[in-house]
């Protein structure tokens, strides 16, 4: 799971959803009359499961993209990027920018 808190995308909506979870109001009087608890209870059974990948499937989507991959790093100057090292240079190199930018 990634760092963000992405649970209110997995919830499942409701006819009324904007007027009972996102009123300001409402959200007060849920907070005030009804235990947390419960309230807790509701959401868990409102979530939709995460859909979960197997390791064979990213195993093969990672052989299917492999080659795009590294074509696409050797064209913004990423040496050796291969799916499994996507996530860690692409922050690296966000980094790098940013500080690059900050520097100016």
């Amino acid at each position: 799971a990634d760092d963000q808190n992405q649970g209110g995308q997995r919830a499942r909506r409701f006819p009324l959803h904007a007027l009972v979870m996102d009123n300001p109001v409402a959200t007060a009087l849920r907070r005030a009359l009804v235990p947390q608890a419960l309230r807790h209870k509701i959401l868990r059974m409102r979530q939709i499961e995460v859909p979960s990948v197997s390791d064979a499937a990213k195993a093969y989507l990672a052989d299917a993209t492999r080659d795009d991959t590294a074509q696409f790093g050797h064209s913004i100057g990423v040496i050796d990027l291969t799916p499994e090292n996507f996530k860690e240079k692409m922050l690296a190199r966000q980094l790098s920018l940013a500080a690059e930018t900050s520097n100016r």
